[in-house]
């Protein structure tokens, strides 16, 4: 089966003690951010069809290798989320735009 997509770090090892033949390569940097961004989407899209603390935790850990890879503060990514989130709100009433008038 073919897969072409980014995998755990440990996942060769797995498939090398079931005794599976596998092919891998190390992703160059842009491959590698490509492939993070695609991630992300596989799994809120797993997330999606089962909402679980296991689901959403993939999706966390994706998001922490993309705040590495661009070498982003957690500290500052929390105080920028607090800050936006006391000026313009969060997403927890269910607030749907449907239309903004031109002046």
């Amino acid at each position: 089966m073919k897969y072409n997509k980014l995998i755990r770090d440990n996942i060769s090892d797995i498939l090398i003690s079931k005794g599976k033949k596998f092919k891998t390569h190390k992703a160059t940097q842009d491959e590698y951010l490509e492939h993070l961004y695609l991630k992300v989407i596989e799994e809120l899209m797993e997330f999606r069809n089962d909402p679980s603390e296991k689901e959403i935790g993939d999706i966390y850990e994706v998001l922490q290798a993309i705040e590495i890879y661009h070498n982003l503060n957690k500290d500052e990514i929390k105080a920028e989320q607090i800050l936006k989130r006391n000026i313009r709100g969060g997403f927890y009433n269910g607030i749907i735009l449907e239309e903004v008038e031109d002046e």
